[in-house]
């Protein structure tokens, strides 16, 4: 699905109880505004099918469900380790007010 990593890069991930088009519109512009190349939101609940159709908008976006937040990011670093991992508190992707799409 992803090119090749290449050293420099940055990967964002984010641990989101439930991931709403908030959540969304926010990662477009952390993807756009700091150069993000990837970035992988990890859940516990699948998202509602309005998400997952705005998501597959989003280029080198990834939704992983798991309840593991620290398994996963651990297997993202070892996947790609010349890149540095970002991770970006989720109320800061829905610009504050993600509690409001939820």
């Amino acid at each position: 699905m992803f090119d090749t990593p290449k050293s420099g890069e940055l990967i964002l991930v984010s641990n989101i109880k439930r991931i709403g088009i908030l959540h969304l519109q926010g990662i477009e512009k952390y993807l756009a505004r700091y150069n993000f190349q990837r970035c992988f939101l990890i859940t516990p609940v699948k998202p509602h099918e309005n998400v997952i159709n705005y998501a597959e908008q989003i280029k080198d976006l990834e939704i992983i469900i798991s309840s593991n937040f620290k398994e996963e990011k651990k297997k993202i670093e070892e996947k790609f380790p010349a890149v540095k991992i970002v991770t970006v508190d989720p109320y800061h992707l829905a610009g504050g007010e993600g509690m409001l799409d939820a």
